[in-house]
């Protein structure tokens, strides 16, 4: 599987937003960041303990002070806020996962998604080429993606923006993905951010 990478590498892009035609690309758009150690200390403490989950509309110029009040550690609100910024806003969510997720490949009904893992196994997702479309929804891995070989994760603090239902450029072709396994001994600390295109979506 392409993409498992542990250490950090340099940035593939350096993305202040992201546009529609950006979103022209077969795959995600993915922002590989090497964050603060003390981000990764905060990282560690919150993968197990008290669920530290939450979720609320960010469509307000407050957000850091709103993460702020969420997340005790500042480092992680400052890194969480930044990811914030590359996407625009509507809504952010912070969740630690214990089972399966979203366990099938899909598309979001969203126009745009910002996804960052800080702990467990990166989103999985696959391009243009790889996927049977028809085949979404169907509930089988392997008829979505017939060749298992193609399926790519994201690297541990990086940022995928993948496109949805809801964004015109890529209307019928979202960006498909999955979340990996995950388990109460080995849970996944997933930072989602999401855009529409109105305020009510």
């Amino acid at each position: 599987m392409d993409g498992a990478m542990g250490a950090c590498a340099p940035n593939m892009r350096a993305i202040g937003g992201i546009s529609h035609g950006d979103a022209q690309a077969c795959g995600p758009i993915v922002d590989l960041r090497c964050p603060a150690e003390a981000v990764r200390r905060a990282v560690a403490a919150l993968r197990f303990g008290p669920d530290p989950s939450f979720e609320f509309p960010a469509d307000r110029d407050d957000v850091a002070a709103a993460l702020a009040r969420h997340v005790a550690d500042a480092a992680l609100a400052a890194d969480m806020a930044d990811i914030r910024a590359r996407a625009a806003r509507l809504k952010l969510r912070f969740a630690r996962i214990v089972g399966p997720g979203c366990k099938f490949f899909h598309v979001d009904v969203v126009d745009l998604r910002a996804i960052t893992t800080y702990a467990g196994g990166g989103t999985e997702y696959v391009e243009d080429g790889d996927v049977d479309r028809a085949a979404l929804g169907c509930g089988d891995n392997r008829r979505i993606v017939p060749d298992p070989t193609k399926v790519k994760r994201l690297p541990l603090y990086a940022v995928g923006f993948f496109s949805g239902e809801a964004d015109p450029a890529r209307a019928g072709r979202g960006h498909v993905h999955r979340s990996p396994p995950a388990s109460p001994r080995a849970p996944r600390l997933v930072f989602v951010v999401d855009r529409a295109l109105d305020a009510d979506a």
